[in-house]
């Protein structure tokens, strides 16, 4: 069965009409029967009609019941289409999101390995440094060029902070404002570069 538009019908309301006609027919009913046993042929011709117009609403009101039920039962059916309209909708949202999710995990897998590579050749340079320092007599520049991965962790914070809230990252430590900064910035410097400082 194809279903059509439901009519707007207050089901209610047309059902207390039907049931308060009824009780009126029916009292015209016991009236008529009772006047038609003196043979009056327009009282029985009354009845004949009250009779029929009694059965009309009865059958009336049961119509309106099996419609009750019908509009009820498409309101689920459209109810339930539009829910699984939108769940189909969201499905195929996530699936083009997923292409999305992939192609950022592929960056920040890229990015980690560059991050990574970047801090393990900070670090040689810190450690060749320090020893360096070492041979040349400087001990106190030998000690502040020994790498200090807590400025590495203030320089990630700092980005973080920048970044906005990542609910991912929470757990990492915290990190206090002051000592997140750049690294370019917080990384020690125990000797000028050729040309400066001289």
């Amino acid at each position: 069965m194809t279903d059509v538009a439901t009519p707007e019908i207050d089901f209610a309301k047309r059902e207390d009409e039907l049931r308060a006609r009824l009780g009126e027919l029916e009292e015209q009913r016991q009236g008529l029967a009772l006047d038609a046993i003196g043979d009056a042929d327009n009282s029985r011709e009354q009845l004949a009609a009250v009779e029929s117009e009694l059965a009309e609403t009865a059958v009336e009101l049961d119509r309106l019941g099996l419609a009750a039920v019908e509009a009820e039962r498409r309101e689920a059916a459209a109810k339930a289409e539009a829910e699984s309209q939108a769940q189909q909708e969201a499905f195929a949202a996530a699936q083009h999101l997923q292409v999305e999710r992939e192609k950022h995990a592929k960056a920040i897998d890229e990015a980690i390995d560059e991050f990574v590579q970047a801090m393990r050749a900070h670090t040689d340079v810190c450690a060749e440094q320090h020893h360096l320092l070492l041979a040349a007599g400087q001990e106190a520049a030998a000690g502040v060029a020994r790498p200090r991965g807590f400025y590495i962790e203030g320089a990630f914070a700092l980005a973080m902070r920048k970044a906005g809230r990542l609910p991912a990252l929470e757990r990492l430590p915290m990190i206090p404002p002051m000592h997140q900064r750049p690294l370019v910035e917080s990384d020690p410097k125990p000797v000028s570069p050729p040309g400066k400082g001289e």
